[in-house]
């Protein structure tokens, strides 16, 4: 296994947040380690337009705005490490972080987890027939055309992934509650567009393959009534927690002390719960990366 004794910040996730404080601490000269974390570099990605983002009108996808700010990174010379940390963990005794990749170990003074979230699970242990047509993000999806898509949830990322898809394909909203949570812009341009169908107050009771195991059978079901349809494709949004799973138990237990210690900080989603914003991640990023400047001192670095 390789060391690498590196000194100041390490940020894990490469979204939006750790690309900001990325470069926000370059500014100041401090070295940073930033590591990607493979194909979990962001949400944006999966965002069907963003139109909330100051200096960007009348919007854009969120794939175009994640490249726009990559080519940021690249232009201002920051490198990124393409490796998954596997675990995260502090030593009092040396006041360091400990980050293991796959057969590599980094070592750094502060930490930024900007490691975004993962979604909440509403099969456990899918079955090895059902797995390979369900999924919790749309961006895997949206090469597909002509294709039947059930999506579950009611949020925001529900009704926007349905726009997103609905351009080549047919596409069904199953919403559990009797009420929405989404945006009322989002659920309206929904509920107008041709291609889309809403359930309102409809669970997915069962789900399982088809006879020619081509296409995914589902029951919806509310206390009247018991709806069957096939569906190439079931897209799970029904909520994300926050992407901690590298932390050893020790960390996890030390996490409060070392962010009030000024060592451990958490930006974007990863902290944030529903407030999941692309403005929000980025401000975050660049606050942190003032805070741990101030906190070194421009004759430490």
């Amino acid at each position: 296994m390789t060391y690498f004794k590196i000194k100041t910040v390490a940020i894990i996730g490469a979204g939006p947040a750790g690309m900001a404080a990325a470069l926000q601490l370059r500014r100041f000269g401090i070295n940073t380690l930033l590591f990607e974390q493979l194909n979990q570099n962001s949400l944006l990605k999966n965002a069907w337009r963003v139109e909330n983002y100051l200096g960007i009108y009348p919007g854009k996808s969120g794939i175009d705005l994640l490249r726009q700010f990559q080519v940021n990174l690249i232009k201002s010379k920051i490198k990124k490490i393409d490796a998954k940390v596997e675990e995260l963990d502090y030593n009092f005794k040396t006041k360091s972080f400990e980050i293991k990749t796959l057969g590599k170990v980094y070592y750094a003074d502060y930490v930024i987890i900007a490691s975004g979230t993962k979604p909440k699970l509403l099969i456990k242990k899918p079955s090895a027939a059902i797995s390979p047509r369900l999924f919790y993000e749309v961006f895997s999806l949206l090469k597909n055309r002509k294709k039947k898509i059930l999506i579950i949830g009611a949020g925001d990322a529900a009704f926007d992934y349905a726009l997103n898809l609905a351009k080549y394909n047919k596409v069904i909203i199953s919403n559990s509650a009797n009420r929405c949570n989404a945006l009322p812009l989002l659920k309206n341009m929904a509920q107008k567009h041709c291609n889309i169908a809403y359930f309102q107050d409809y669970k997915l009771s069962d789900i399982f393959p088809t006879a020619a195991k081509k296409k995914l059978g589902c029951l919806l079901a509310n206390q009247q009534k018991l709806v069957y349809m096939e569906a190439d494709y079931v897209l799970i949004a029904i909520g994300r927690l926050p992407q901690k799973d590298f932390y050893t138990r020790k960390l996890h237990m030390a996490e409060k002390r070392l962010i009030r210690d000024g060592r451990l900080f958490l930006a974007g989603d990863v902290k944030n719960n529903l407030y999941r914003q692309v403005a929000i991640a980025v401000g975050d990023g660049i606050k942190i990366a003032m805070q741990i400047f101030h906190r070194i001192g421009p004759n430490k670095i």
